[in-house]
């Protein structure tokens, strides 16, 4: 039995969630993979996957040994590429992004990435919740604001730029707010409940409130253009709404602290090519990006 091609077989249907996928991503046949996956069970002495006509799920030795595999087989990745036996990365890459970010500058730009490595696969899950990267299995994560999780190494790859936006409809029938102060007139679009403000004229934080609130970026982006209110966020979200003259920028002499865009990873020790190759990517586009780059190129 080769147990590092049983391990692989496993992992890939775990990831695929069933045995036809594999088969098919390995131009093979379901059997061959089912047998990989018997073997190893075999060897272990243990079932690790439960299977049915629709799915397979891991059982609880399964779930155990799908994380160990898992690391196994990144680290003999990495080992490989450190000693050039790997010219491209390769493999699944399990990665972790906000929604907006994700939206409007990173899947714009993974066809270019995928096209470069053709031996990549590509998991972005979208998500703005905090990801545990090692619990939830990611090998990176692209994160926006202070880090707080010292175990992680974190390489800043760009800047967020926040701007207060309206619409000049909007404007027109609520008036235009020249200081944050004013914004406890307005219809305020936001989760949360107060706005900071850090820019030329000084330091202010102030209340805010509106009939509307939703956790979808996109949502508020919608709200927004329909002229239900005024919002504070990342320049990238209305970049091009800007440009067309969709919305208009207020309280531009107020402009908050511009946010750092980080990728964290779990360690630096063996890191993975595909790891590095995407990193490496994204800090090369953002430095280039007038929306998440508009404060000089990011740090290495």
């Amino acid at each position: 039995m080769d147990r590092i091609t049983c391990m692989q077989a496993f992992v890939r249907v775990v990831e695929a969630g069933g045995f036809t996928p594999v088969a098919e991503a390995l131009d093979t046949t379901q059997s061959t993979v089912s047998k990989r996956v018997g073997a190893l069970e075999t060897h272990l002495g243990v079932k690790l996957l439960h299977r049915s006509t629709r799915q397979v799920s891991l059982t609880a030795e399964g779930r155990q040994y799908f994380t160990e595999c898992r690391e196994i087989l990144d680290r003999i990745e990495a080992a490989e590429s450190q000693i050039g036996k790997a010219r491209e990365p390769r493999g699944l890459l399990r990665a972790s992004c906000p929604t907006g970010l994700s939206h409007h500058e990173i899947f714009p730009r993974l066809k270019r990435f995928l096209d470069r490595y053709r031996a990549l696969r590509v998991s972005l899950y979208v998500t703005d919740r905090f990801v545990d990267l090692v619990e939830e299995g990611m090998d990176v994560g692209i994160r926006v604001g202070q880090l707080t999780d010292s175990t992680l190494i974190a390489r800043r790859i760009g800047t967020a730029r926040l701007v207060v936006v309206a619409t000049a409809e909007y404007l027109n029938a609520h008036g235009r707010p020249s200081a944050p102060h004013d914004l406890a007139k307005h219809q305020c679009l936001s989760n949360l409940r107060a706005w900071r403000f850090d820019g030329e004229r000084g330091k202010v934080e102030v209340p805010v409130e509106g009939q509307l609130q939703t956790n979808s970026p996109e949502g508020v982006r919608a709200a927004v253009l329909s002229n239900v209110g005024v919002t504070l966020a990342p320049i990238w979200l209305y970049g091009e709404d800007i440009e067309a003259g969709r919305v208009v920028t207020l309280l531009d002499d107020w402009t908050p602290a511009p946010l750092p865009i980080h990728a964290v990873y779990p360690t630096r020790q063996f890191l993975p090519l595909k790891v590095s190759a995407f990193v490496d990517f994204l800090a090369a586009e953002f430095s280039i990006s007038p929306w998440v780059s508009a404060y000089g190129t990011p740090d290495a």
